[in-house]
């Protein structure tokens, strides 16, 4: 019995371990992800400022920061299903915004084009 019980345990903590948490499958089951590129004057805008506000059932607002990369790019993950807007802003004062729709697991993607 008790060889049994050690070739078992084992096992059972591999499991474990290859099987996702709840709490992050569930995550994933009521979130998306938005990602796109900022550009300015039909170029890449790196180091841009880019912030989603997202409209949640329940009137709460999911509000969330960050900045493009070399290659204008960025990406919020987890973020809520519900309508919103993405929206930049450089330092010279050039901005834009998109609205979009996220459902649940899937990548929206929006392009945001910078303009005066």
């Amino acid at each position: 019995m008790k060889q049994i019980f050690f070739f078992l345990l084992p096992l059972l903590a591999i499991v474990g371990l290859l099987t996702p948490a709840s709490g992050s499958a569930d995550i994933a089951a009521r979130t998306g992800a938005v990602v796109g590129i900022v550009t300015a004057h039909g170029a890449p805008a790196a180091g841009v400022a880019v912030m989603i506000e997202v409209q949640v059932p329940g009137g709460r607002n999911y509000t969330a920061h960050t900045r493009t990369d070399h290659a204008g790019r960025y990406g919020f993950r987890h973020v809520p299903a519900g309508h919103g807007i993405a929206s930049a802003r450089d330092p010279r004062g050039l901005h834009g915004s998109e609205r979009f729709a996220l459902h649940a697991g899937t990548v929206e993607r929006v392009h945001i084009s910078l303009h005066r």
